[in-house]
């Protein structure tokens, strides 16, 4: 745990010593201040980018970030606005700098928090747009394996499990990349996750999903990966989880490869399941986790 002094004299000091100290107290807030509230990896990395990316603007502009004020952060804002970023990622960026400079005024650091005067972008509610059903066929339809190359069959396969996933449950690209085989209980044909504030959270599998994902077990077994050199269910040939960047490409390649005209992201295919699933009454998501 990081020992640092609360005094607020934080301003004095050479430039190089003030950006140490505010990445002290970044890293504080990361690992301590996140931690006590229970939140996800994700949403870590997240806060932790988006004060990283305060930090770099403040330093450009001679200022130091635990001193920065209202103003500073709304001029801050106004800029990434003028740069092109959606209202809703600037939105992020104010919610972390208010959990930000919260965990300094309760540290001692500061005597107020500047960000909780900044108004937050409006963000304008869009449509949902869904695959339609012609397509959606095609695409949740499995292809033959016609390839060179046990590690080719693997990696279609994988892409496939992915696709249906996205559509059969509801578990987000994270959940899904960084999924392990042990989550999933075939037994109880459910694969539980980690929910906010530490539940647990189970989904439902059908039997299509779960003899896919028997197939892909298959598949990577023949890739010549045994069951004890990777945990994760869609890693790449290093054994590591994929990307985020890396699923969203897959998940487009497999969907160009089936409808050349589509253009289907990992968000889409997951608003078409729930969507689909809500129409019909039937249940994505268990109420309880089984043994």
């Amino acid at each position: 745990m990081l020992e640092l002094s609360p005094t607020p004299q934080h301003t004095t000091g050479s430039p190089d010593q003030a950006v140490k100290l505010a990445s002290q107290w970044l890293e504080a807030f990361t690992h301590r201040g996140l931690e006590e509230r229970r939140a996800s990896a994700s949403t870590r990395e997240a806060y932790s980018l988006d004060v990283t990316m305060l930090s770099r603007w403040a330093v450009a502009e001679n200022k130091h970030l635990l001193s920065l004020d209202a103003d500073d952060l709304t001029r801050y804002l106004s800029e990434r606005f003028r740069q092109g970023t959606h209202p809703s990622t600037l939105a992020r960026h104010l919610s972390s700098c208010r959990r930000f400079y919260a965990f300094l005024v309760s540290q001692g650091v500061v005597t107020h928090n500047p960000a909780e005067i900044v108004t937050a972008p409006r963000v304008a509610r869009r449509r949902r747009r869904l695959v339609p059903d012609d397509v959606l066929g095609r695409v949740l339809r499995p292809r033959p394996l016609l390839v060179a190359s046990a590690a080719s069959a693997c990696r279609a396969q994988r892409d496939y499990v992915i696709v249906r996933m996205l559509y059969d449950t509801a578990l987000g690209i994270s959940d899904i990349r960084l999924l392990r085989w042990p989550q999933i209980n075939e037994q109880w044909s459910v694969v539980v996750v980690p929910g906010r504030n530490g539940v647990p959270k189970s989904f439902v599998l059908n039997a299509k999903l779960l003899d896919a994902l028997k197939e892909l077990r298959r598949c990577m077994a023949a890739w010549g990966f045994d069951a004890g050199d990777t945990p994760y269910c869609f890693p790449t040939s290093t054994g590591l989880p994929m990307s985020r960047q890396a699923l969203c490409f897959a998940v487009r390649k497999w969907a160009e490869q089936c409808e050349p005209q589509a253009v289907i992201t990992p968000s889409t295919l997951r608003q078409t399941g729930l969507a689909h699933h809500a129409r019909r009454g039937r249940p994505v998501l268990t109420p309880t986790v089984g043994p």
